[in-house]
């Protein structure tokens, strides 16, 4: 018999939920970090993807960012970053990646 363990998630239960609604932007956003609440940690591990708010200490220098961008961590430095990164499980990336959840803030 076949485990059915890890093929649904909170995010993926979410995705079909929303199916055929007409939903905002950051009314999308609001919900997937809500349905990634239960990972959340101040403490990321390498390798993991991750979700968070991005709030650059020298935002006026950058050209663009994004303010809520998904990452997978590659090496970790001390004061880098702040707050909670939401973690996202390597199945439900290719599926969030198709989400509007960016929000890019252009210097002109």
């Amino acid at each position: 018999s076949n485990s059915s363990q890890n093929t649904s998630s909170k995010f993926s239960e979410y995705v079909a939920s929303i199916e055929g609604k007409k939903l905002s932007t950051t009314k999308i956003r609001q919900e997937i970090f809500l349905s990634l609440y239960d990972n959340a940690t101040e403490n990321p591990s390498v390798g993991k993807w991750y979700l968070f708010e991005y709030d650059p200490k020298f935002k006026d220098q950058l050209k663009v960012w994004d303010q809520y961008p998904l990452i997978q961590l590659m090496e970790f430095n001390k004061g880098k970053a702040d707050g909670l990164f939401f973690e996202v499980d390597d199945m439900d990336v290719p599926i969030l990646s198709q989400f509007p959840v960016e929000k890019l803030h252009r210097n002109r």
